[in-house]
């Protein structure tokens, strides 16, 4: 059977190889489990329905048993523990036959590692998060802060399935419309008030997302175990970093899978241009900062160099295609804010980007931290440094670069009296670090795999950095469960069962 690479070439072998031309075109230096483009676009679709039912239950099943309060007890921090050393062992243990012994055909085993590693993602934000939040009805940061106008947004759309803002009447909204009014669609699913879907469509939303990405690194690497653990690294990363706004970390997930998928369009990939274009449309309707920094700094930044270099219109006639389709997809949100705006008689203000908090006046460096997040950033860097001739891990760095030109230009832009947001760019700076990490492992693994008893000593290696990671994301959001344990809830209680405060009256206010 031919084995094509997930740009549509065809390669000489699926063996390891280290002849310059290899190592240039190759994001790996072999594709073993390489799948079509239809084949992908049915991995992505059947991670994210399987990775949502399987959340979608799990809130229910924990809606109906007695877990003590997160922040009361320590039994619920050990389920937590458990339920992610197991999804941890059994994913690693089945990947490890795979990637020593192979798994051909049809045979049961083959398929119960691909559902595993399709579904791990979900069981691990169900374990890290939907277990320790289990005995209350809100969200990280319960009603704090900007909490409340997600909160209020969700209610609304929950009320009304058309365009509205969150605030006034008759109004498009300013703010991106798109997951939350998907949530909202969900609690009149359910049955629920907006307030309180918020953490079942944060949930289900984050695991179909990460579930999503196993199959598309399936496609970009040719190897389901690398795959698998690229998803697991930038899920826990994502869970850790950037998950009580559950709408930005969507599309935080998937910005390193997108600059690959930058240097695969510019260079002739339809399905990968067809991608970005998705991805772009969909990111500006759920949080436009992100869309507009990895529109400028990382689309637009690699197709200028790829036409530059290659000296060639090419990339930019794929540049419009991906810009003007994008951009018919956010028409779906912005559509009516912008002709409004257009037919606006008063002066139009915004003080969304008048903000600049300390963290934003530093450049963020994770590659130094003494951490295991650190160590795999710093490998990162070492990786994108020592590859830059391939030209997808070229593309990887192009994108760094082009993430921290946007950080540092938002640190100037208050001289013409704005900001450019950069300091929650930071997430995005070590997704990006952490994958070319993982990739640099990868590569090394590769170049030592016939080496007897390699394969088992990476997986436990891995095996444990993970555990021991992901078994902390709890701890890392333990003010934010806090808040969501003290914080009264829409029914006027609060979920430790200690006296509510005067939020308990607001349902009797109009």
């Amino acid at each position: 059977m031919t084995v094509t690479d997930s740009s549509g070439a065809t390669p000489a072998s699926t063996a390891p190889s280290s002849s310059p031309a290899r190592d240039s075109q190759s994001l790996t230096p072999a594709t073993r489990d390489t799948m079509s483009f239809m084949g992908v676009l049915l991995g992505m679709a059947a991670a994210a329905i399987g990775g949502g039912v399987v959340t979608l239950a799990a809130w229910f099943v924990f809606k109906q048993v007695s877990l003590p309060a997160f922040n009361t007890s320590m039994v619920t921090r050990g389920l937590s523990t458990v339920a992610i050393v197991a999804t941890v062992v059994i994913v690693a243990g089945l990947l490890y036959v795979w990637t020593k012994r192979g798994v051909h055909g049809h045979g049961p085993l083959k398929w119960l590692t691909v559902v595993a590693a399709y579904l791990s993602p979900a069981l691990i934000v169900i374990a890290s998060l939907g277990m320790p939040l289990s005995a209350t009805r809100l969200w990280l940061d319960g009603i704090q802060v900007d909490q409340v106008f997600r909160t209020q947004f969700l209610t609304r759309m929950t009320e009304q399935a058309g365009y509205a803002d969150m605030n006034y009447a008759d109004m498009p909204t300013f703010y991106p419309m798109g997951w939350f009014w998907l949530g909202g669609r969900m609690a009149n699913l359910l049955g629920i008030a907006g307030w309180e879907v918020f953490q079942p469509w944060s949930l289900v939303s984050i695991a179909m997302a990460c579930c999503i990405l196993v199959p598309v690194w399936q496609r970009l690497t040719g190897s389901l175990p690398l795959g698998t653990v690229i998803a697991l690294t930038t899920t826990a990363l994502t869970l850790t970093l950037a998950t009580e706004e559950p709408y930005s970390a969507i599309i935080a997930l998937g910005v390193p899978a997108a600059a690959i998928m930058c240097s695969r369009a510019f260079h002739g990939s339809w399905g990968s241009t067809v991608g970005l274009l998705v991805f772009l449309g969909i990111s500006a309707t759920f949080y436009t900062l992100f869309t507009g920094a990895i529109a400028v700094t990382v689309v637009s930044f690699v197709a200028l160099v790829t036409a530059i270099v290659e000296r060639s219109i090419k990339p930019i006639l794929r540049l419009m295609v991906i810009g003007f389709g994008s951009l018919a997809i956010a028409a779906v949100v912005w559509g009516p804010y912008v002709v409004a705006v257009l037919q606006a008689d008063f002066p139009i203000k915004n003080a969304a980007q008048h903000y600049l908090p300390a963290e934003g006046t530093e450049v963020p460096v994770p590659f130094l931290a003494p951490s295991l997040v650190g160590l795999m950033c710093l490998v990162g860097i070492i990786y994108l440094v020592a590859r830059v001739k391939n030209v997808h891990i070229r593309t990887l760095g192009w994108a760094l670069i082009g993430v921290y030109l946007w950080i540092v230009a938002s640190m100037v832009m208050p001289l013409l009296g704005t900001t450019l947001l950069g300091f929650r760019l930071e997430i995005l700076v070590v997704l990006i670090l952490a994958t070319a990490g993982v990739l640099g492992l990868a590569h090394l693994y590769e170049q030592y795999r016939s080496h007897e008893h390699l394969t088992a000593i990476v997986t436990v290696i891995a095996a444990l950095a993970g555990i021991f990671y992901m078994q902390e994301i709890p701890a890392a959001h333990q003010s934010a469960i806090d808040n969501a344990y003290t914080d009264t809830d829409g029914n006027g209680e609060r979920a430790d069962q200690f006296p509510a405060d005067s939020t308990r009256y607001y349902s009797e206010i109009d």
